[in-house]
């Protein structure tokens, strides 16, 4: 039998799943639920908490819970298909009592066991939609990282809770399909060690390896400009995450929404935003007018150095629109450079506590004597990975800048500054450069980023309209979508797992094998493969 096909207990994938279902759900809903409670005030702050606490615990732990649909749909399935092939192989033996020796090889790699295995999964997959969505009303957001199941809250509207982990499980069904399809069998059989194969298959997986970035540029520069301009089509908590990473006033993102819609424009009163960035201006300990749009010069040229030399700015002459010093929020002053460099050093920090589980994790699961004897395995990464992030950031505000303030600005002064500060000026600018900094990351974490940023790239396609009606083209649809992409990854896992990339892959292979995914069974076969004949 293939040991990709071996038959794994039932109970202990359910088991797995469960475990690992409530560490990528229960963990990150209860820390601040807990943290809140013990450093509540008065008895009653105490109480409302510990109410909010023990609705948590009951949904996590509840049969429509994360953990507990998963569990269902991975368990069940393997349940369906265990009992399968018992039928099918006493069906044989009657049959055929000559082979019953090789009953199982043949049920295994025949084409009935892939597509029977996929069945078995269609059916536990529907049962676990039908949980997730069997109390959707109180399903609550949680915080967005990497390990954290993106559902969204579903009250006050029609958006599907499970919305998000639909898409996810249909990019990573769809990277499964297209990895299967450029990828030959052979070459992606990594127990294969001729050189001639090993060359092969590096200048294949390079080539993997730029399309992924490509991937990632293009989702990036799409997530980041909806950030800016329609945040309503980001999952709120990644809305939230973007903005602490990237330290950026939430005046300075009304004001280029107010400039897009066309009620903030320089020369002319705003009457819905009267005092949006003379607030700001003021709180940096500027003059208010720095934020007027009436008093700011809507061009370029000499005209404009005599409006700044009337608002006691030197900093900006020869230029029109909002002073960098407003825009940088206080950050580096009137310096471009240094306020790129400043929102980069932070993100790198930031990043530190991001990244270090992503890169620790696997590491005290798979290989944790690695930690002690080569550290710089787990270092070098984790720096690397902070530097991406750390350029993504300054390079937004670097682009920025140098749209509006450092170089374009200059040259074509007689181009109004509500283009240049508007939706196709300098946030277009950086939406679309940003991306670059992908080049940083090692060609296996370029795939993981790009698969961790296109399932929220593919929703800001979605019609918002379509999707929040939430009528029964969109139910339909999405519990379709999720049903086949969640049966397709669960039924490769088995058959198939060389199609399977990142986190999915190791995730479905923890599940599926549990310890003989892990680091003894590594060791083992790398033992074997290194032995002298």
């Amino acid at each position: 039998m293939s040991p990709t096909a071996a038959f794994e207990s039932p109970s202990r994938v359910a088991l797995r799943t469960y475990v690992l279902g409530l560490s990528f759900s229960a963990v990150p809903a209860l820390l601040p639920l807990i943290a809140a409670y013990v450093t509540a005030k008065s008895s009653k702050d105490a109480q409302n908490r510990r109410t909010k606490l023990v609705a948590v615990l009951r949904r996590e732990f509840g049969p429509s819970g994360f953990a507990f649909a998963m569990a269902a749909a991975a368990g069940g399935g393997r349940l369906l298909d265990h009992l399968w092939h018992q039928y099918s192989r006493k069906g044989k033996e009657k049959k055929h009592p000559i082979v019953e020796s090789r009953v199982d090889e043949e049920v295994t790699h025949d084409t009935d066991g892939w597509v029977n295995t996929f069945i078995c999964n269609l059916v536990s997959t529907s049962l676990a939609i039908s949980l997730l969505h069997s109390k959707a009303g109180r399903v609550r957001t949680n915080t967005a990282t990497p390990f954290t199941p993106p559902l969204n809250p579903s009250r006050g509207t029609g958006r599907s809770p499970t919305l998000d982990l639909t898409l996810l499980f249909l990019v990573r069904a769809l990277d499964g399909a297209l990895h299967g399809a450029l990828v030959p069998k052979k070459l992606d059989d990594t127990s294969s060690r001729s050189e001639s194969g090993l060359a092969k298959r590096k200048r294949l997986f390079e080539r993997i390896s730029k399309i992924d970035a490509l991937v990632f540029w293009a989702a990036s520069a799409r997530i980041m400009w909806c950030y800016f301009y329609e945040p309503h089509r980001l999952p709120r908590t990644y809305v939230k995450w973007i903005s602490s990473l990237a330290s950026i006033d939430p005046r300075i993102l009304e004001a280029l929404r107010a400039i897009r819609s066309r009620t903030w424009l320089y020369g002319k009163r705003s009457t819905a935003h009267p005092t949006l960035l003379t607030s700001l201006s003021s709180d940096l300990g500027y003059p208010s007018q720095w934020g007027d749009p009436t008093k700011l010069p809507k061009y370029g040229g000499a005209a404009a150095t005599m409006t700044w030399k009337s608002l006691g700015l030197t900093s900006r002459n020869g230029l029109g629109g909002i002073p960098c010093e407003v825009v940088h929020g206080g950050v580096g002053g009137d310096s471009c450079l240094a306020n790129s460099g400043i929102r980069g050093f932070n993100a790198f920090c930031k990043a530190l506590l991001i990244y270090l589980p992503v890169h620790l994790l696997p590491a005290l699961l798979v290989r944790p004597t690695v930690i002690i004897s080569d550290p710089f395995h787990i270092i070098g990464p984790l720096l690397r990975s902070s530097s991406f992030l750390a350029t993504f950031v300054s390079t937004i505000w670097f682009f920025v800048c140098f749209t509006r303030t450092l170089c374009l600005a200059r040259i074509l002064p007689f181009i109004s500054h509500n283009f240049w500060d508007g939706p196709f000026g300098c946030t277009f600018a950086g939406s679309m450069l940003c991306g670059a900094s992908i080049f940083l990351e090692q060609g296996r974490r370029r795939a993981e980023m790009g698969l961790y940023v296109l399932p929220r790239a593919v929703r800001t396609l979605l019609s918002d309209h379509w999707v929040r009606k939430g009528g029964l083209s969109v139910r339909i649809t999405e519990r379709l979508t999720f049903i086949l992409s969640l049966a397709y990854l669960l039924t490769i896992s088995v058959h198939s797992p060389g199609r399977l990339r990142g986190l999915s892959r190791w995730t479905l292979a923890f599940i599926m094998k549990g310890p003989k995914a892990g680091f003894w069974y590594r060791r083992r076969q790398e033992k074997h493969v290194e032995a002298p004949s």
